[in-house]
């Protein structure tokens, strides 16, 4: 097995166990305060030239937000998405030029699992407006693996789940649960 092979391995483990350990909002014990705040504000940093890239439509550029790695896999609501960065890249080029987009990260949950390692948990809205002029909204919850490279943080892999109207219930922010 590849160092980064394993390296993947671990990171996705430490993803899921991000998501238990989020919800108390502690670091990994042995990780100084000073270098998981300075982890988690560079990838902030990276979640924002995303989401300007994104905002964009530069669809090269943010394909390069992700590690090229045959391990890679993007999963959406329940199955896997992309099996390569490759098939992912070629989803966002399929976007037409005519057709305008907005991401936002509202409220995104960083957590510093070990150098060289974070999670993000956020909730997500994007806004397109097609080649029409009418614009529709997808909104959910995403969770991303990212490494540091030398290029800076890359998403390793990620998961994006998509809010459901509840039948009989009209969204409204009101209808979430807490």
């Amino acid at each position: 097995m590849t160092s980064l092979k394993r390296r993947l391995r671990v990171l996705t483990v430490c993803l899921v166990a991000s998501t238990v350990l989020a919800c108390s909002r502690a670091e990994p014990v042995g990780l100084p305060a000073a270098h998981a705040a300075a982890i988690r504000d560079s990838v902030r940093a990276t979640l924002v030239g995303y989401v300007n890239r994104f905002d964009a439509a530069d669809w090269d550029s943010v394909g390069r937000f992700y590690l090229d790695d045959p391990g890679f896999i993007w999963a959406e609501d329940g199955q896997i998405g992309y099996h390569s960065v490759k098939q992912l890249r070629d989803a966002f080029r399929a976007f037409h030029t005519s057709t305008w987009t907005r991401m936002e990260f509202p409220d995104p949950e960083i957590l510093a699992l070990a150098p060289g390692s974070a999670s993000v948990v956020t909730s997500f809205r994007q806004t397109v407006t097609d080649s029409t002029g009418r614009p529709f909204t997808v909104s959910g919850v995403m969770m991303l693996a990212l490494l540091h490279q030398p290029g800076g943080w890359k998403f390793v892999s990620g998961h994006t789940s998509t809010e459901k109207p509840t039948v009989g219930v009209k969204p409204s922010v009101g209808n979430r649960k807490p």
